[in-house]
């Protein structure tokens, strides 16, 4: 006997502090390709099949978190890899997005589902073929199979955010019939003081050149701008040293272990970044 499978992944967005492949929207790109990751053993039996991706997001004005099927993964190969943690396993295929993400909350069988299935999202990649929620999973009516939303992944994210509550936990902001991304907010009516967003941390780590380039366009729109406060990130030094004219104000702890009392003491020497260190 054939055994069957519906294999379902979980994404912790506030724990990752990331969507699945954000990349792609916010950089548009479209390989049509997925990959993704779980140390569970059973991802060696998900070759050939599809994974289904969940989302779970806690936005702050809501008491529980709010799940949304998000996209499928056609798994074409397996790859194993080796950490200091064990073994990931890398599922990698075609990717299919939803026509938009579905919020899943309120749907009939959804909380036996979460519960029991998937352990309150707290078991990893489940083989959940047993559970009658996977037919909902499973139905391709979900799902973009003409690949519309790929097309412009940008307009498709920004939709999404649209509906949530929690504006801190979005990348984009629709102004008009504009997209534009928001990785800075003002606290006063002068808009003399730029923040940095936590949302774009790991963008930022991970691309400098992003966030300058939106800030430049910002300063560009809004010439009150004198000066962007961040937390302790390494990239500051990158974005004082483009925008030399501007007070660049670093909040940080006072107890820092040795790598950031080392990121302090460079920061200290580049003459637009002032400390405010908290107690």
């Amino acid at each position: 006997m054939t055994e069957k499978f519906c294999f379902v992944q979980y994404h912790n967005f506030n724990e990752l502090n990331r969507l699945p492949s954000e990349e792609k929207y916010i950089y548009n790109l479209d390989d049509g390709q997925s990959c993704v990751e779980s140390r569970k053993k059973e991802s060696l039996k998900t070759k050939g099949t599809k994974v289904y991706s969940i989302v779970g997001i806690k936005q702050a004005q809501h008491k529980k978190k709010d799940f949304f099927l998000w996209d499928y993964s056609q798994i074409e190969d397996v790859c194993i890899n080796e950490s200091q943690n064990g073994l990931v396993y890398l599922l990698k295929g075609k990717e299919v997005l939803c026509k938009k993400p579905i919020h899943l909350n309120d749907l009939p069988g959804f909380g036996h589902f979460a519960k029991y299935s998937m352990g309150s999202f707290a078991y990893g990649l489940q083989n959940v073929i047993n559970d009658p929620f996977c037919e909902y999973l499973t139905d391709e009516s979900n799902f973009d199979l003409n690949n519309v939303a790929r097309t412009d992944r940008l307009a498709w994210l920004a939709d999404f955010e649209n509906q949530l509550d929690d504006k801190n936990l979005c990348l984009t902001k629709r102004v008009g019939q504009k997209i534009e991304f928001d990785c800075f907010d003002f606290e006063n009516e002068e808009r003399s003081t730029a923040f940095f967003r936590l949302r774009y941390s790991d963008i930022f780590l991970q691309n400098p050149k992003f966030v300058i380039e939106q800030f430049l366009q910002l300063k560009n729109s809004t010439p009150t701008i004198r000066e962007v406060v961040f937390p302790l990130l390494e990239c500051v030094r990158d974005f004082a040293i483009a925008f030399s004219n501007i007070k660049i104000v670093v909040v940080c702890p006072k107890d820092l272990n040795k790598i950031g009392q080392e990121l302090i003491s460079e920061f200290g020497k580049i003459k637009n970044i002032e400390l405010d260190l908290l107690d």
